[in-house]
């Protein structure tokens, strides 16, 4: 092993042997089947002990969900999510995602996905 990558390894090994257990966070065994499930991550208090973990899970599913759509409507020519400009904070837009799933039971059951992408459309279609 090189040296630089030897004193990288030792220093890096160093510091996780001086960060002391109390520092990290409990492990939170997340699952999403459901829009229901999904809005229940986005909801989480941020004062609850796993609450910034849940919120960030659900950034971040929510985020790559929409790439990985947006890149599937390019490839078909058919668009039904058209994000305006500025676009709304991804914040902002999951708490709308939180009070639509919550306000009509059927959307709770829907699949993650599938939820998340009605809601899309139905809040910014494509004109």
């Amino acid at each position: 092993m090189p040296k630089t990558h030897l004193a990288l390894a030792l220093g890096f090994a160093a510091l996780m042997a001086a960060t002391p257990a109390s520092a990290a966070s409990p492990e939170t065994a997340i699952q999403v089947r459901t829009a229901g499930d999904l809005a229940d991550l986005c909801a989480a208090p941020r004062t609850d002990p796993t609450g910034p973990e849940r919120q960030n899970f659900c950034h971040g599913y929510a985020d790559g969900a929409v790439v990985m759509e947006l890149k599937r409507e390019a490839a078909v020519g058919k668009k039904r999510i058209c994000f305006p400009t500025p676009a709304p904070t991804r914040e902002a837009t999951m708490s709308e995602f939180v009070k639509w799933t919550r306000a009509i039971p059927k959307n709770q059951v829907l699949p993650a996905t599938d939820g998340l992408f009605t809601f899309l459309s139905e809040r910014f279609p494509c004109k």
